[in-house]
């Protein structure tokens, strides 16, 4: 008996609100409203991408608007369970403008990251410095460039290398213990 009165109940604010709904949009139910954008990338974004497609197109793929956090995540065997959001809250909404991902395993090599420096907002910064000391910490090199009405090949090509050539600060794990592997001096920071 109390199933069929919660029923009816249910029933009739179903009901008011269908009404409401019909109603208040001249007799035609509400729709939700998109609009497809025009395009991925925005013109620099798409400048960039030619450049970027002219000097890489041979040795990698190239993916655009990647979220960080579809690439990089916390461990679960290091961080626990309740931190792990905080984990992610660096990376939270932030994507990679492009990536480069080796041709056949599709594995992520390289992260890319174009600025505007004619407008230096100190918050950019700050998360800039965070996504680099994550991008650090997994091995994954992150390229930085200027937003520009156009790009040098040669000068793409030149930092592209150079950022992947390094050899990555590798952590070997022995004993629960993570011990840090460096390959130089010159990766050393004081």
């Amino acid at each position: 008996m109390n199933f069929s009165l919660l029923a009816a109940g249910t029933g009739v604010v179903l009901l008011v609100v269908m009404i409401a709904l019909f109603s208040r949009h001249g007799g035609k139910l509400a729709r939700l409203v998109y609009q497809k954008r025009v395009a991925i990338f925005s013109p620099d974004d798409r400048e960039f991408f030619r450049a970027l497609k002219q000097v890489t197109a041979e040795d990698y793929e190239i993916f655009g608007k990647i979220r960080v956090a579809d690439i990089v995540y916390p461990k679960k065997s290091v961080v626990p369970r309740d931190a792990r959001g905080a984990g992610l809250s660096p990376i939270a909404g932030r994507f990679f403008d492009f990536v480069l991902c080796d041709p056949n395993s599709l594995s992520v090599v390289c992260a890319i990251q174009l600025h505007d420096k004619t407008n230096p907002a100190h918050q950019a910064e700050i998360q800039d410095d965070m996504l680099k000391s994550v991008c650090d910490s997994v091995g994954l090199p992150l390229v930085r460039f200027a937003i520009k009405a156009h790009y040098d090949a040669g000068e793409i090509a030149k930092k592209i290398d150079t950022a992947m050539s390094k050899e990555p600060l590798v952590l070997v794990e022995t004993d629960g213990r993570r011990e840090p592997s460096i390959s130089s001096i010159e990766d050393l920071k004081f």
